[in-house]
């Protein structure tokens, strides 16, 4: 009489479920094997297995854009202060422009309300680092935002007050603005100077 033998326990087999792998027979029957990797390796996709085909199926999470293989959170946006951002109710696999007018920063903090208009975010008006002297260039470090205010060098600045170089203190006239020596305080002139 012949009669079916069970096969050598770990051989392969196949469970007849196409979103297993690796299935092995136990003690005459072909156990259930692995379920199928489909990950995508995104952390914004839920990746299934279609039981009908076998083929893997990945679907964007809810609040979640995929923009050039990156997954963004909504409202995150395309750069600190940009005026880019994602909007899955809008696009899920691109930036979106921020409403014209927004506000948002040019990353320079030598101007002042930038705002966005069709994605990009303009330059506001300069920050005014204008002093009360006119012998002084006013200017705004963009690194830091301070304002700096430097002599022009044709002057000295003497108790808040511009004195052009050369001029005889008032009061004192063997001392004289020399911006070479000091910009901040009437010098002694030369030995002999009339």
């Amino acid at each position: 009489t012949y009669a079916w033998s069970f096969a050598e326990d770990g051989a392969p087999c196949d469970d007849g479920e196409l979103c297993t792998v690796s299935e092995t027979c136990g003690a005459g029957v072909c156990q259930t094997g692995v379920p199928k990797g489909c990950s995508d390796g995104l952390g914004c996709t839920t990746d299934t297995c279609d039981e009908s085909t076998g083929g893997c199926e990945s679907s964007l999470d809810e609040g979640s854009c995929l923009i050039d293989g990156t997954c963004r959170a909504s409202g995150e946006l395309f750069a600190v202060g940009g005026c880019m951002l994602c909007a899955p109710e809008q696009l899920t696999d691109a930036w979106v422009p921020i409403t014209d007018g927004t506000s948002c920063s040019d990353q320079n903090p030598c101007t002042l309300e930038d705002s966005c208009a069709e994605g990009i975010c303009l330059a506001g008006a300069p920050k005014d680092c204008a002093d009360t002297y006119d012998c002084t260039d006013d200017t705004c470090d963009v690194v830091t935002g301070a304002c700096k205010s430097e002599l022009d060098g044709g002057h000295c600045l003497v108790e808040e007050a511009c004195v052009v170089a050369g001029a005889l203190a008032p009061q004192n006239t063997c001392l004289a603005c020399q911006p070479a020596t000091s910009d901040t305080a009437y010098t002694l002139r030369d030995a002999g100077s009339p």
